[in-house]
C-alpha cells in the first residue's frame, strides 16, 4: 500500500483481508506512512503479517519497526539495513534486478529477494535466475497481478508482491474491488496455495 492516507490504508487492508490477503507491506516512501502502519497495527486483523517497504536508511528502518512492522522490503540494495535486519533476526526482503545484485543479497544473508520491475523482464528471466542461482529465494515485483503472477511462480519464484494490480479498477465501491482483485489474485495462485 502506497501513497495512501490512513484512513484508506485501513480500508484497504481490511478489503484485502476479506480478499484472502495475509502478509501487507506499507510504502514508506511518503509522509504519514508510519503512522499508518501503526495504526494498522493496532487494528484487529487476525492472522495478518505487517511489513514496511521502501525501506532506504536506518532512520527509516527504526521508524518502521517502531510503527509494528514485522519484516522489511528495500527498493534496491541497502547494506546498512540489510546487515542490521540480519544480524536483529528480522526478515529483510531487499530489492535486486542484476544477476550481480540478487547474489550480493543472497552473500549477505538476505532471506529471499525482490526481483523489480518483474513486469519489464517477464517469468522467463526469473527461470533463467533460477539456473546459477537455484538457491535464491526470488520474489518478482512491480507488474504482477492476477493474469500472470501464476507464470512467475511457475518459473520459479517463492511469491510475489502485488501492489497496483489490486488497485486497479477502482470503481463506485473501491473496497468491494480490492477484495475482488485479491480473490482473483489468489484464485490464479490456487495450485500453489498452501493450505
Amino acid at each position: 500500500m502506497r501513497a495512501m492516507t490512513e484512513d484508506k490504508v485501513m480500508e484497504a487492508a481490511r478489503a484485502l483481508a476479506r480478499g484472502g490477503i495475509k502478509i501487507m507491506e506499507v510504502a514508506f516512501s511518503h509522509p504519514g506512512a508510519g503512522e499508518a502502519l501503526r495504526r494498522l497495527s493496532s487494528e484487529p486483523l487476525p492472522g495478518i503479517l505487517l511489513g514496511a517497504g521502501t525501506v532506504t536508511s536506518i532512520d527509516l528502518l527504526k521508524q518502521a519497526l517502531a510503527s509494528g512492522a514485522k519484516f522489511i522490503v528495500t527498493p534496491h540494495i541497502v547494506p546498512e539495513v540489510i546487515e542490521h535486519c540480519v544480524t536483529s533476526g528480522i526478515p529483510v526482503v531487499p530489492g535486486a534486478l542484476t544477476p550481480t545484485e540478487i547474489q550480493k543479497c543472497v552473500q549477505m544473508g538476505a532471506p529471499a529477494v525482490k526481483v523489480f520491475p518483474a513486469r519489464a523482464m517477464g517469468p522467463g528471466y526469473i527461470r533463467d535466475l533460477r539456473g546459477p542461482y537455484p538457491d535464491a529465494r526470488l520474489v518478482p515485483t512491480g507488474g504482477v497481478d492476477s493474469a500472470n503472477a501464476r507464470e512467475f511462480l511457475a518459473a520459479g519464484a517463492i511469491a510475489v508482491g502485488a501492489g497496483g494490480g489490486l488497485f486497479r479498477s477502482m470503481g463506485a465501491s473501491p473496497e468491494r474491488d480490492i477484495q475482488a482483485n485479491a480473490e482473483a489474485l489468489l484464485g490464479a495462485l490456487s495450485e500453489y496455495r498452501k493450505a
